[in-house]
């Protein structure tokens, strides 16, 4: 029933059966796991993470449970813990594009950017549908002071016509400097409901990364607040402003 609960968003009641579940069953991993996932939808990874602990307490060969504790610590400011969690992932499951990519977002939070893309890369080449990675792979390679390195990672957003562009290519164009703000802020208004929120949040987040670059400390600070007021915190975009501005969830 909780399980039910959750997947109608009704996250509170969830948590409720979850909690009962578990004291009717103090090693039902399950119970944890979902339990540990509704807290981190109501805003609350302190108490996933201890959740998805004691998943792995009692089974601790789980790659799923150590990922999504890897994204409770990412949540809360904790990169080198979120590092040693999607570490333990690739242990488990080697050919696991997904948790390559979680290991190069939590490495470029952590500032490490030159291995950033080295994961980034990784998991491009296990899964070529992950060229949304694109534009981190290229712009990691421009924070680590390694552009000629950059220079292949955004495969053929840069040849195509601009009429056929996706937003992928868009933001390639735009980090390697043929597309400009307006346009880029343009071709993200095109879209509506979810999906342009998703974009706007991206394009305000790469073009505050690009103002950070070139020094100007005030536009970036500016445009890191349109990103987090954006709200998306599912995005990769939405928590590099919480990164950049050092804004995280309270305990609750």
């Amino acid at each position: 029933r909780g399980m039910f609960l959750q997947g109608q968003g009704k996250t509170q009641q969830a948590i409720a059966d979850f909690t009962r579940a578990i004291e009717l069953d103090g090693d039902y991993t399950v119970a944890y796991t979902n339990r540990g996932f509704a807290a981190m939808a109501e805003g609350n990874p302190q108490a996933a993470e201890a959740d998805f602990a004691a998943a792995l307490r009692i089974d601790p060969q789980q790659p799923l449970v150590y990922s999504l504790r890897g994204t409770s610590r990412l949540s809360q400011g904790n990169p080198t813990a979120a590092i040693e969690d999607y570490s333990q992932v690739l242990k488990l499951d080697t050919q696991n594009p997904i948790a390559h990519a979680d290991l190069g977002f939590a490495r470029y939070f952590a500032g490490d950017y030159a291995n950033a893309g080295a994961a980034f890369d990784k998991a491009v080449s296990m899964d070529a549908n992950l060229r949304y990675l694109n534009p981190w792979r290229y712009w990691s390679q421009i924070k680590a002071k390694q552009p000629a390195a950059a220079a292949g990672k955004l495969g053929d957003s840069l040849t195509k016509p601009a009429d056929q562009r996706d937003w992928v290519d868009h933001l390639g164009a735009y980090l390697s400097g043929t597309l400009n703000d307006q346009a880029l802020l343009a071709a993200a208004d095109k879209k509506e409901g979810p999906l342009r929120s998703a974009q706007l949040c991206e394009a305000y987040y790469f073009q505050a990364e690009k103002k950070a670059a070139a020094g100007d400390a005030t536009g970036a600070a500016a445009l890191y607040q349109q990103t987090f007021d954006s709200k998306q915190a599912h995005l990769s975009a939405y928590r590099g402003a919480q990164y950049a501005m050092k804004k995280f969830p309270a305990a609750k």
